[in-house]
């Protein structure tokens, strides 16, 4: 009985050991260069300074895909004990002056090639938690982003399911200044408050006209089989809606102050 009882002890303080070990090598700069030295390369990947340590968590400074900055500085601390319970857990990931462009690029080199593992269940969760993004100027669909930062208090991705806790976005656009808090639970989009600020509608119906002149959408090549992106909503939830508009003249008439809002919108 007695041998049983120090075996157990010992035991503890192994796996305690084993653990601490574990953890600090995984948030050790020290480890990570070592690590990145020989697989980095291999996938085009390059950064230009590592430092921290398992209290702080990894700095990475610039880091780069093909020579093209994917970021000015990505901070990140793991927690490895997760990992028995086949779980990735991130307690901190932060992307600074991120460059969408290049960042595309990067993901539409990796699709490419695959394609023939896009049926592949990854075998593992992931949990992110105080997440925070801020993004370079960029422009999608002919919308203009000056600025946008995103803050999650956590993510969660698991069996081909996406979950967003509590979100803030905010972000400056060609069409105004938005604000949206918000999550993202069972392909819903539930927010909360939707704020647009100095809502610019003479170029939402440039907008309009752009996409009637130029865009053409070929049916034929889409596909009834092809399931839906886990990032995109099946439903749209807006508890709270506010907006207004820049001052403009329409149709002989100078809107000089216009303001709407709502509540309970859902959009499927």
């Amino acid at each position: 009985m007695r041998f049983a009882y120090k075996f157990f002890i010992y035991l503890v303080v192994f796996i305690v050991i084993l653990f601490g070990i574990l953890y600090f090598a995984v948030n050790s700069s020290f480890v990570f260069n070592k690590a990145a030295g020989h697989f980095a390369p291999e996938y085009n990947i390059r950064y230009d300074k590592v430092s921290g340590n398992a209290i702080s968590g990894l700095k990475i400074t610039g880091l780069y895909y093909k020579d093209k900055k994917l970021a000015r500085e990505i901070r990140i601390k793991i927690n490895p004990v997760t990992l028995l319970k086949k779980k990735i857990t991130v307690s901190r990931l932060e992307l600074s002056e991120v460059d969408e462009a290049h960042l595309e690029y990067m993901m539409s080199d990796f699709s490419d090639g695959s394609d023939d593992n896009s049926s592949t269940e990854f075998p593992l969760s992931v949990v992110v938690k105080n997440a925070k993004l801020s993004m370079l100027p960029f422009e999608i669909s002919n919308i203009k982003y000056y600025e946008a930062d995103l803050k999650v208090d956590y993510i969660e991705y698991s069996n081909d399911d996406l979950e967003f806790g509590a979100l803030h976005l905010v972000a400056r656009t060609s069409l105004g200044h938005i604000d949206i808090d918000g999550r993202y639970q069972g392909r819903n989009l539930y927010i909360n408050n939707l704020v647009i600020d100095s809502l610019d509608t003479e170029e939402i119906e440039q907008l309009f006209a752009d996409d009637n002149s130029n865009d053409i959408v070929d049916e034929s090549n889409s596909s009834d089989d092809e399931s839906p992106s886990i990032f995109i909503p099946q439903k749209l939830f807006v508890e709270n809606f506010k907006a207004n508009i820049l001052p403009r003249d329409y149709q002989g008439i100078h809107l000089s102050l216009f303001d709407a809002s709502a509540k309970n919108l859902n959009i499927d």
